[in-house]
């Protein structure tokens, strides 16, 4: 049975603009589509409704995970040893339960985007980014991105702060947490900031997610 729409006005002067600018048909042209009702709705979906082109991403960077050490009591060494500094909150999540690390090196590719460059405009709700992201494409982060892209990022400039889009870590405390990656007075520093599903990011924030390997 053929499914019953119904039409507002709008919809209404549509179809008839539509009428208006058939081209010419004859006889046999119309009755073909008047008995291939899907295929009329295929062609005028290509035409009325193009698909938009699909939103590419460039590799930022390639970094190792599972490198220098076989747990995260030694990676957070190696993060003290090479002179990072570790912010408070960066540290409880490195050692809270719920942060793990690889024991096998693995590579990951990654993309560093600004909100707005997802699409969005103004202040924006970090389950929205996170939804938007993976819909063009993207991952979210191993937790360790954080600690090792501190390690491996050469050349980052004075005042950069990159959020890690990664799920967010529970703390004892209650608290959901993210890591960041900052540049300040020439140091490096490993960071981190509420991962509330809801808290709202500026358009021009930088996030870090992973570019799938095809």
């Amino acid at each position: 049975m053929a499914e019953t729409k119904t039409y507002n006005q709008q919809t209404a002067k549509f179809i008839a603009v539509v009428a208006q600018n058939l081209p010419g048909l004859s006889s046999d042209g119309m009755q073909h589509w008047i008995e291939n009702p899907a295929g009329l709705k295929i062609v005028l979906s290509a035409v009325l409704c193009p698909a938009k082109k699909e939103k590419t991403f460039e590799k930022w960077k390639t970094i190792r995970l599972g490198t220098g050490h076989i747990c995260k009591e030694e990676l957070y060494s190696v993060l003290s040893g090479s002179g990072i500094k570790i912010e408070e909150w960066a540290r409880k999540i490195i050692r809270s339960k719920s942060f793990k690390v690889t024991t096998r090196e693995a590579e990951v590719d990654l993309v560093n985007v600004a909100t707005f460059e997802l699409g969005f405009k103004k202040h924006t709700s970090l389950a929205e980014i996170y939804r938007r992201a993976k819909d063009l494409g993207l991952e979210l982060c191993p937790a360790e991105v954080g600690p090792q892209l501190t390690l491996q990022y050469e050349g980052q400039y004075e005042g950069e702060w990159i959020i890690i889009a990664m799920d967010p870590v529970l703390l004892p405390d209650g608290t959901l947490e993210l890591f960041s990656v900052k540049k300040d007075n020439s140091k490096m520093m490993l960071c981190a900031h509420g991962g509330q599903p809801h808290r709202s990011w500026e358009p021009e924030q930088q996030w870090v997610f992973v570019k799938p390997r095809k």
